[in-house]
């Protein structure tokens, strides 16, 4: 999931803390999402997909 997000972040030319300062998420709720160590809530996963207008599939599918 994150290597996608990772995707969306360099197609629109954002950074993490862009993002999270938009949507009210933890830059340190990213770091562990990033290193494995959490996945992210629903929650901060809603507003990542809205943030980039996709929807939350999209993180979830294989394909």
């Amino acid at each position: 999931m994150y290597k996608k997000y990772e995707e969306l972040l360099e197609k629109n030319k954002v950074t993490t803390y862009q993002v999270c300062k938009k949507e009210n998420i933890s830059r340190a709720v990213i770091s562990a999402w990033k290193a494995g160590r959490t996945n992210p809530s629903i929650n901060n996963l809603m507003k990542i997909a809205k943030y980039f207008g996709v929807s939350i599939t999209y993180f979830i599918d294989e394909n």
